[in-house]
């Protein structure tokens, strides 16, 4: 006789030899504490497959990217770079695991509207100008990233480097 089809524990039939109650207690105890036996050994199976497959998931990442690294490694020395980098973007789309992918050198060129004001004491205004020319105006002043955020994202653009 079973609970139901999702927890298949057979419950077993009580035996006719058994006549009091504390003999029934007994046998129930008994079975009970095998049953804790069975879940205790089957938790514990459980933890030892969780523990082997954790060591042989580190095994499976640490040998996909020996491998990567290998790759790498010989397209470089091969000059293979931009076949290696067709074959790696195509494989890597069939892959659960994706293979490293060679890392490229980009100059990277962004477009600064920039207003210079400076105070520039002169005879007039042709003269500032003058001045401030000389002066090479941006040159003259020490500027940082910081002082231009304000640009449009269209106005960045990226070329890869080529040696």
């Amino acid at each position: 006789m079973y609970l139901d089809s999702d927890f298949p524990l057979e419950i077993p039939e009580v035996p006719q030899s058994l006549e009091t109650c504390e003999d029934i207690n007994a046998w129930l105890l008994e079975k009970i504490e095998g049953l804790v036996r069975s879940i205790n050994s089957q938790h514990a199976e459980k933890a030892s497959l969780r523990s082997r497959y954790d060591r042989m998931s580190e095994w499976y990442n640490h040998d996909i990217e020996a491998i990567g690294d290998a790759l790498l490694n010989e397209a470089a020395y091969r000059g293979w770079c931009s076949e290696f980098d067709t074959f790696v973007a195509d494989l890597n789309q069939k892959l659960h695991t994706e293979l490293k992918t060679r890392m490229k050198e980009f100059n990277v060129t962004a477009v600064y509207k920039v207003t210079i004001s400076q105070s520039i004491t002169a005879v007039d205004e042709d003269d500032a100008i003058n001045i401030f020319r000389e002066n090479e105006g941006l040159a003259s002043q020490r500027w940082s990233v910081s002082d231009f955020d304000d640009w449009d994202e269209e106005d960045i653009e990226a070329d890869e480097y080529v040696r």
